[in-house]
């Protein structure tokens, strides 16, 4: 019996011991992790917030080459360096899209565009923790992801040229009207951007299959006013088909209200969103009247040609 408790307390002895060089191991392995990603921590020798590795990787040389764009993407080699990007190519994936204008936190907002506002392009949520940037509304209630950052829109009519230009700096709107007959005011345009944000907005909160949305009322003798009213008629005549007005007559329908254009013109439009969405196109708009009187004069000098005909035949 005594020589069973001794070989008990031994045992529990040894256990300890044993227990006591494993956790020993453990905190040693545990220091030495911890010592090896200290290691790992950013080593920048020139102090311009670049990893040494990373600028010798893409063999990038200067103090103060964090502040350059390299590959004219609209990102600074910082910015790029903190997104893991190349800022030697101007698109890192190759899917056709600039690394300014990608999603890289996926939050609906352009990388480029989230510097604009002070947001962090390197995170979803850097202004709300339960509310993803591109979810966050400015002052009229409008998501960030449905404001538009630039719009160019050129007119060109029988009497003058319109060229509008709006971008949104930081925040800010700023609008440069050329227009010599000096009707289209800078309120103006604000008015219009504001509507196609909203409508962006409508757009996405619509359910599939919904019938037309209602152009704005208008002058019925304008060209994109007709256009609308023949698809809004349909769609009222055919509830079950899926019809919808362009996106292209609905832009249109509204820049003929706002500007008063009337008569035939020629349009083109470019719209980029804070999302990095970008939608553009041209197009000739002509009054029905205008189409009718050209295919007259055709029709007069099919005529002639037929009357000349005749009399040549004739002699």
């Amino acid at each position: 019996m005594g020589n069973s408790k001794k070989y008990l307390i031994g045992g529990l002895a040894l256990g300890l011991l044993l227990s006591q060089g494993v956790s020993t191991a453990d905190a040693k392995h545990d220091h030495k992790k911890k010592s090896e990603k200290k290691k790992s921590k950013l080593v920048d020798s020139n102090k311009n917030s670049l990893d040494d590795k990373w600028e010798r990787k893409y063999k990038l040389k200067g103090k103060y080459i964090s502040k350059q764009d390299n590959d004219k993407d609209g990102l600074s080699n910082l910015i790029e360096y903190k997104l893991d990007l190349n800022p030697k190519s101007a698109d890192t994936d190759k899917n056709g899209t600039k690394d300014g204008q990608e999603d890289s936190d996926v939050d609906g907002l352009s990388n480029i565009a989230e510097l604009e506002l002070g947001l962090n392009p390197g995170n979803a949520y850097s202004k709300k923790r339960d509310v993803k940037d591109g979810d966050l509304e400015d002052k009229n209630g409008v998501h960030l992801s449905d404001k538009i950052r630039e719009l160019e829109i050129s007119i060109e009519t029988d009497d003058h040229e319109i060229e509008v230009e709006y971008e949104l700096k930081k925040g800010k709107p700023y609008v440069k009207v050329k227009d010599k007959s000096r009707t289209i005011k800078k309120e103006t345009i604000l008015k219009l951007v504001n509507e196609l944000q909203s409508g962006q907005e409508e757009a996405a909160e619509k359910p599939e299959g919904t019938p037309v949305v209602e152009a704005p009322q208008q002058s019925p003798n304008t060209p994109a006013a007709q256009t609308a009213v023949k698809a809004s008629s349909n769609a009222s005549e055919e509830e079950t088909v899926d019809t919808e007005v362009s996106k292209e007559d609905e832009l249109v329908a509204k820049i003929e209200q706002l500007l008063a254009l009337e008569g035939s013109y020629s349009i083109e439009i470019e719209i980029e969103y804070v999302s990095g969405e970008e939608f553009e196109f041209e197009k000739e708009i002509e009054l029905e009247d205008d189409v009718d009187e050209d295919d007259d004069d055709e029709d007069d000098e099919d005529e002639d040609d037929e009357d000349e005909d005749e009399d040549d035949d004739d002699k």
